[in-house]
């Protein structure tokens, strides 16, 4: 007959000591990744409000410059298609409201062809000397007609176009990595039409929030 072999208190005691010790090993390590997500967690939470506040910084500044722009002088002519030179003042002076029709405005009852998609112009600002970790900056124009009179011929084209109302928005949108801010600026016409001339004066400020 085989003898059975028993297993001493020693033993039993190192058996016992194993499994604790890989029970503290296993709460330690399951503590430890906790740690490291919570800290990734942190980390990552912490550049995205570091990048939505650097695109909301940026924005607003942009906006500011552009307003500045905006509303430096007047107009000395209304609209006529011909921008004497490639900045966003002239840009807006030559096509808003221009006889052409080729900057349509936004109104939502106007038909497909004034709906938001189609009377937005959308540009995006770009230098050499941009660095590349300032994100991008887009500037979106679209205008509305306040008055919501269409011109009939009976008066003349000048005189049709002092006498409406004109908004322009102006919405800035800084993109950081993954984050986004758009700042918005809306603009009317002031209208001068015994000197025949019109400038844009500010009337909204606002922060669109996160793109």
């Amino acid at each position: 007959m085989r003898e059975k072999i028993k297993s001493s208190p020693l033993t039993n005691q190192k058996g016992s000591a194993l499994i604790v010790v890989l029970c503290v090993m296993m709460v330690t390590v399951t503590v430890s990744l906790s740690l490291l997500l919570a800290a990734s967690v942190l980390t990552a939470s912490a550049r995205r409000s570091s990048a939505r506040e650097q695109c909301r910084i940026m924005a607003e500044s942009v906006s500011r410059r552009l307003g500045k722009e905006l509303t430096a002088e007047d107009y000395s002519h209304i609209p006529s298609d011909s921008p004497p030179d490639h900045s966003l003042r002239q840009y807006v002076g030559a096509y808003v409201c221009s006889r052409s029709s080729g900057w349509p405005d936004y109104n939502a009852r106007g038909g497909p062809e004034h709906t938001l998609s189609a009377a937005k112009r959308s540009f995006q600002l770009t230098d050499e000397e941009w660095p590349e970790e300032a994100g991008t900056i887009t500037v979106s124009l679209y205008w509305v007609n306040g008055s919501g009179r269409k011109w009939d011929g009976r008066e003349s084209w000048e005189s049709y176009f002092h006498s409406i109302d004109i908004d322009l928005y102006v919405e800035v949108t800084c993109t950081i990595r993954q984050e986004a801010c758009t700042w918005t600026d809306i603009y009317s016409k002031v209208s001068n039409e015994e000197e025949g001339t019109w400038k844009w004066s500010q009337i909204v400020e606002r922060d669109g929030g996160e793109g």
